[in-house]
């Protein structure tokens, strides 16, 4: 089926950056970053209305807890969070996860969110860790990828000419994580530049991945240190 159409007024977009299913109305809430709105859906495509949103958002994702918006860029010198929860109506309900720094334009989709049954899985830009925030809003570090010597340094991360001249040498995560039947865990990694993919077997404590095996400056096969709990 087709769903809305190219352009700039009521139910139109330019680009579509994410959408997202509320399994409560049966619609489809469509993120178009561009335009700064959230479109919805019902599933045979008719267009039901349209939301305002004051964040440039890169992910969207609904829960019975609200609607979560991720943006690693902000619109102002107020927005300082990479994620914010939204009311139906798309105003924000809560701001979480203030940013380490102002982010440079290279931090653009180097982190994310999914859903994971009624949970969020949360991965920081430029960072190793991915969190859990479960229905009550609280973020449990959950597990952390172990990059060894090539993790990115703070020092990097947090020094925009560093990091244009350094940091595309280390490795960290990139955009969405995926949780599949709670056992495997799907990610991806830049490192070196390149972005590789890996999926974890958390039942049976196994990695595969297809990065170059022949590449001993990463040690994939200890990347998972599986779980780590929030203190």
């Amino acid at each position: 089926r087709k769903i809305g159409e190219l352009g700039e007024g009521p139910g139109e977009y330019i680009k579509i950056r994410d959408l997202t299913y509320n399994r409560d109305t049966d619609e489809l809430l469509v993120l178009c970053t561009d335009q700064m709105k959230v479109i919805y859906f019902n599933l045979e495509g008719k267009f039901l209305k349209e939301n305002r949103i004051t964040q440039i958002g890169q992910y969207i994702e609904w829960t019975p807890n609200g609607i979560y918006l991720y943006s690693d860029y902000p619109n102002n010198e107020d927005e300082i969070n990479y994620l914010y929860v939204l009311d139906n109506n798309c105003k924000v309900k809560k701001s979480m996860k203030p940013y380490f720094k102002i982010p440079p334009y290279t931090m653009a989709t180097a982190g994310g969110i999914n859903t994971s049954g009624s949970e969020i899985l949360f991965n920081p830009p430029l960072n190793d860790t991915i969190e859990v925030i479960n229905q009550r809003n609280k973020v449990i570090r959950k597990w952390i990828i172990n990059f060894g010597n090539s993790k990115l340094p703070e020092s990097v991360k947090n020094d925009d000419v560093g990091f244009l001249s350094k940091g595309f040498t280390y490795a960290y995560l990139e955009n969405k994580i995926f949780n599949i039947n709670n056992s495997l865990l799907a990610f991806n990694f830049v490192y070196k530049s390149r972005i590789s993919n890996a999926v974890y077997d958390t039942k049976y404590n196994r990695l595969y991945s297809n990065h170059n095996r022949a590449d001993s400056s990463l040690n994939l096969w200890s990347l998972i240190k599986y779980p780590v709990l929030a203190n």
